[in-house]
């Protein structure tokens, strides 16, 4: 799975929305992500192809240093982290673990 599946479907899990389709105009005025304007950038560059997966890591880690500056990050952002913990994190934790002796 691409980064950017695994951001997709964080962004979907987080929400309950479906990204199948994922149009970020209709998202960014959306009552769920309204409070949430550090996923605009984010999600723009889910949309292009052409976005490479360096840029698109940087703007994620850009929107979760900003969740985590905040003083008290709203439930919406504490499951956002989660999920990008567990899809895009966990995966790598897992592959060390078993590299372990």
């Amino acid at each position: 799975m691409s980064l950017n599946d695994k951001i997709k479907e964080a962004v979907s899990n987080t929400f309950s929305i479906s990204i199948s389709a994922l149009d970020p105009i209709r998202l960014s005025t959306s009552e769920r992500i309204n409070n949430f304007p550090e996923f605009v950038e984010l999600l723009h560059q889910l949309n292009d192809e052409r976005c490479p997966p360096k840029i698109l890591a940087q703007s994620l880690e850009a929107v979760i240093v900003t969740i985590k500056l905040k003083e008290e990050p709203t439930e919406l952002e504490r499951r956002f982290l989660q999920e990008i913990e567990t899809l895009v994190y966990g995966p790598q934790y897992e592959t060390k673990e078993q590299l372990s002796p």
